[in-house]
């Protein structure tokens, strides 16, 4: 049964590095903050506690967000749209980069500073899947 009839869900699926907190932002402006559900943290985990929330729980949901892939569309009992933004991916691996070097709390700022790894070498090294273009092509990580 769904709690709310007529009532579509949104999904933002965010792809890193592309406009996914600003969007929050509106999300959270935009909706009851009972409403949202946010994948977050280990994802794998998240949308495993995600798909055994009870129908009436998910039912609530009116903003479902997070870095996931597509297809939990399957675990609402409501209708929903997907939204995400895409970006150029030559400017999402310069962004990624600069992120890293400038928040000490990112798990690779330490290497890229301790190692002093230029732009070149990160690119070259690829530490991190956040450097594949998921823009495009599907991981293990991200299927549901």
């Amino acid at each position: 049964m769904i709690a709310n009839p007529g009532r579509k869900a949104t999904i933002f699926v965010h792809v890193p590095k592309a406009a996914g907190a600003t969007f929050y932002s509106i999300i959270d402006q935009n909706f009851r903050q009972e409403s949202i559900y946010t994948i977050e943290g280990d994802i794998e985990k998240s949308i495993a506690v995600f798909k055994d929330l009870p129908v009436k729980n998910r039912s609530d949901i009116q903003a479902l967000r997070g870095h996931m892939g597509f297809g939990l569309h399957e675990h609402l009992p409501q209708p929903s749209t997907y939204i995400t933004f895409l970006r150029d991916p030559v400017e999402r691996i310069i962004s990624t980069y600069y992120f890293i070097v400038s928040m000490r709390h990112h798990y690779l700022h330490d290497w890229v500073k301790e190692n002093t790894v230029s732009f070149d070498e990160f690119v070259r090294k690829k530490p991190t899947l956040e450097l594949d273009n998921g823009q495009t092509r599907d991981r293990k990580s991200t299927r549901l």
